[in-house]
């Protein structure tokens, strides 16, 4: 998975930080107390390396908006490119199990329909302040898949963040 870009909400003094496309190589650039670390450690948070690491929403609300809002408040959301073999592996876990028939012809017509895989999709993936995600698929392969075995196993394949 290979993150695409992300933005933050209602983090510390961040608000609403628009859009911030992610290449292979980034950088952020600011006067000294913009907020710059403030969004790194919000993308951190989305995933942490350290599994106890999480958004709280008594620390990390906008002070400037207290009282705190809902836990159902997303944090982050983020876009991941997902490649064909990752693709191919999310279908291995959370494509629904066919009925078996009689005839054995549909769980191959099943497989068979894997070839029609695209050679890669855009996920997009959310945190909120309940440090619980939503994922929002491509409805060409969302309509196949089992939702909850695709959150699963898409935010078990999350890369991890670490913040230094």
């Amino acid at each position: 998975m290979q993150l695409k870009g992300f933005q933050v909400f209602k983090f510390r003094n961040i608000i609403d930080s628009g859009w911030v496309d992610v290449n292979t190589v980034s950088a952020l650039v600011g006067q000294n107390e913009c907020g710059k670390s403030n969004l790194l450690t919000a993308l951190h948070l989305f995933s942490p390396y350290e599994k106890e690491r999480k958004y709280d929403l008594r620390s990390d609300w906008p002070i400037d908006q207290w009282p705190p809002g809902s836990t159902d408040t997303v944090v982050c959301k983020t876009r991941f490119t997902l490649a064909a073999e990752e693709i191919a592996a999310l279908f291995e876990h959370a494509e629904p199990v066919a009925e078996v028939v009689a005839d054995q012809a549909e769980p191959a017509k099943a497989k068979e329909a894997r070839h029609d895989l695209p050679p890669a999709v855009d996920v997009t993936v959310e945190r909120n302040y309940a440090n619980t995600y939503a994922i929002e698929l491509p409805e060409a392969i969302a309509t196949r898949l089992d939702e909850d075995k695709a959150t699963e196993w898409i935010t078990s394949h999350l890369p991890k963040c670490v913040y230094m």
